[in-house]
Formats: structure tokens, sequence, C-alpha cells
């Protein structure tokens, strides 16, 4: 009898295509959320490593832009600056409430320090954090934005 080989990604896919096949078409826009997301972060690094926010423009509102804006003037007024690198990050779950909104519930595991701006020095040994978040976006101009991203505990203490 022969063997039949089968990679581990045919294998993956063959048992999540019932569960693709069963869910609604809203079920495939999740990827693009998605990626806004990991681009976002990976921007976000790059902003506090730079002290600047341009890395963010066209992936964030204004709104979160000034609210990462006064971290890093925070950082500057210290001499320092955040290095940061993101290890790990899970989407728990993803809502939306409306075609142009988005609610997306994460775990993410980082990796930081905060660095002298002159020599690069850390100023502590690096520090690991599990952060549960929520992030907020909207669709505009045929683009996702995150408009704002909250602790994921505040979010529960809100109103709605």
């Amino acid at each position: 009898m022969a063997k039949i080989r089968t990679k581990p990604s045919h294998i993956v896919t063959t048992m999540l295509l019932p569960l693709f096949l069963s869910c609604s078409s809203s079920a495939f826009d999740q990827k693009p959320i998605v990626v806004k997301i990991n681009e976002y972060n990976k921007s976000l690094v790059e902003a506090y490593r730079s002290s600047d926010i341009t890395p963010l423009k066209g992936l964030a509102m204004q709104s979160e832009l000034n609210k990462i804006t006064v971290l890093i003037d925070l950082n500057k007024q210290r001499g320092t600056y955040l290095d940061s690198k993101l290890l790990a990050l899970s989407v728990k779950k993803l809502e939306r409430p409306s075609e142009d909104k988005a609610r997306v519930w994460t775990n993410e595991e980082w990796e930081y320090v905060y660095k002298d701006i002159k020599d690069n020095a850390a100023n502590q040994e690096p520090t690991r954090e599990n952060n549960d978040l929520v992030y907020f976006l909207v669709y505009r101009d045929e683009l996702w934005w995150i408009e704002q991203v909250k602790w994921e505990k505040d979010y529960l203490k809100a109103p709605e």
C-alpha cells in the first residue's frame, strides 16, 4: 500500500475548510483589519524608537497620534526613547458593529527598554509584558484606520 504524504499546510487547510465554508462572507473581511493592526504595531515600534510619529501617519487617526505624541514628548523630556519589540500577537475576538467600524481584542507580548537618546545605553534590563488590548478601527477613504487603542481592563470599565 502506498503512503500518502501530506504537507502540514494541506492538513490545516483541509481541517479549516468546513469552518470557512460555514462562515459568512464577513469572515473574509477580517484579514485587512488584522493586517492593519500588525502594520500599526510595526510602525508604533519605529515611532517610539525614532521619537517621531511619521511612521504612524496613514495608519492612525489624529486622536491616537496625539496620544502617542504626548508619550514620545515625555520620553524626550527625560532624555530617553522607548526601544520595543512585539514578540507575539493573538486576536481573541473581532467584532464589526457596522460596515465601517471594527473592534479587535488582542493579547500581545512585548519586550521593551528605555534607552538614553545620546548614547543609546539602556537605563534598565529589558522588560517583558503581556497586554490585553482593544483596537477601535474605522473604515474611511477605502482604508481601515486605527481610531483608538485601549487597555482591555479600561474598556470594560468605560460606559458604551
